[in-house]
C-alpha cells in the first residue's frame, strides 16, 4: 500500500502535467510568440510580402517521404496512446482496436527511425552532417535565441540549419523516439526485457508501471515539441513547409507571388513607404 500511493501520485500529476504543459506551448506559442511576429512586422514581411528564407538546395523525395510517414506515424501513435489513457465510447472500434493501431504506428515508427538514421550515414548525401554541432553553431546559439526571443532583428546563418534546429532534430528528437521505442517494447515485451527490473523494484508489475510513467510523459513532451514544431515551420519558413508536405516549389511559389503583385506595384510601393515611416 505504501508503495501505491506514491505511484498514483504521480500519474495523477502526470495527468496534469501533461496536457497542461501542451496548452502552455499551444497558449504560449500560437498566441504569445505570433503576437511578438505581428508587433515586430515580422509576420506582414513573411504572409503579406512573402519575404521568407532562401532555399538554395531542396530536400529530397526520398527525404520528405520518410519526414511524411514518421510525422504521420508519431501523431497516430501519440493519439492513439492517449486515447488508450483515457478511452471514451467510440462509433466505430473500441479500446482494443486503438490498441492493436496503437502497436501498429509504434512499428511504423521504429522502422521509419532506423532507416532515416540508416539513409542519413549510409547514403552518398551523408546528410547527417547538416545536424551536426559545430564550433560556428555553439557561437551561434545565444545570437539565434536572442532572435526568436525578439532581442534581434535576424539570426546568424551558419549552415542549412541553425543550432536550435540542429539541437532539436539532431539530438532531441531521436533521443525521445528511442526511449518511446525502449519503453514502448519492454511494455510490449515485459518478460523478456523487464526481469532484470523487476528484482530490483519489488516484481514485473511494478516495473511495467515505472516505465509506463516513462512513457507517459515522454509522450506529452513529444506532443508539446511537435506543437511548437508546427508553429515555427508555419512563422519562419512556410514555403519550406508546403514543399515538404505538397511538393510545391518555394521558387515557384516566390514566382506566383511576384507576378501577381506586378499589378499593385504603386499601392504596394506606397504601402512599404509609409511603413518604413512608422517605423
Amino acid at each position: 500500500m505504501n508503495e501505491s500511493l506514491p505511484i498514483i501520485q504521480i500519474n495523477l500529476a502526470l495527468d496534469v502535467i501533461g496536457p497542461a504543459l501542451l496548452v502552455l506551448v499551444i497558449i504560449g506559442m500560437y498566441v504569445g510568440h505570433f503576437t511578438g511576429n505581428v508587433m515586430t512586422g515580422r509576420a506582414r514581411k513573411r504572409f503579406k510580402l512573402w519575404q521568407w528564407p532562401d532555399h538554395v538546395e531542396l530536400p529530397s523525395l526520398i527525404r520528405r517521404s520518410m519526414h511524411l510517414m514518421l510525422v504521420g506515424s508519431m501523431i497516430a501513435l501519440m493519439v492513439s496512446g492517449i486515447y488508450i489513457r483515457f478511452p471514451f465510447e467510440l462509433p466505430l472500434g473500441n479500446r482494443t482496436t486503438i490498441k492493436y493501431l496503437h502497436y501498429v504506428a509504434a512499428f511504423a515508427v521504429t522502422a521509419i527511425f532506423f532507416i532515416r538514421i540508416g539513409y542519413a550515414f549510409l547514403h552518398k548525401s551523408k546528410d547527417y552532417r547538416e545536424f551536426a554541432l559545430t564550433k560556428k553553431d555553439m557561437m551561434a546559439f545565444v545570437p539565434t535565441l536572442k532572435y526568436y526571443a525578439f532581442m534581434a532583428k535576424s539570426k546568424p546563418h551558419v549552415a542549412t540549419y541553425n543550432p536550435m534546429q540542429k539541437a532539436s532534430y539532431g539530438l532531441m528528437v531521436p533521443t525521445l523516439i528511442f526511449i518511446q521505442i525502449v519503453t514502448g517494447l519492454a511494455l510490449l515485451f515485459s518478460p523478456q526485457l523487464l526481469g532484470w527490473l523487476a528484482s530490483s523494484v519489488g516484481g514485473l508489475a511494478l516495473a511495467r508501471v515505472y516505465v509506463r510513467i516513462i512513457h507517459y510523459f515522454v509522450t506529452w513532451v513529444a506532443g508539446a515539441f511537435m506543437c511548437a514544431h508546427i508553429y515555427l515551420a508555419i512563422t519562419e519558413d512556410l514555403p519550406a513547409l508546403l514543399f515538404f508536405f505538397f511538393g510545391l516549389n518555394p521558387h515557384d511559389l516566390k514566382e506566383r507571388r511576384s507576378k501577381s503583385d506586378e499589378g499593385h506595384g504603386p499601392e504596394l510601393e506606397k504601402t512599404e513607404s509609409d511603413h518604413g515611416a512608422n517605423h
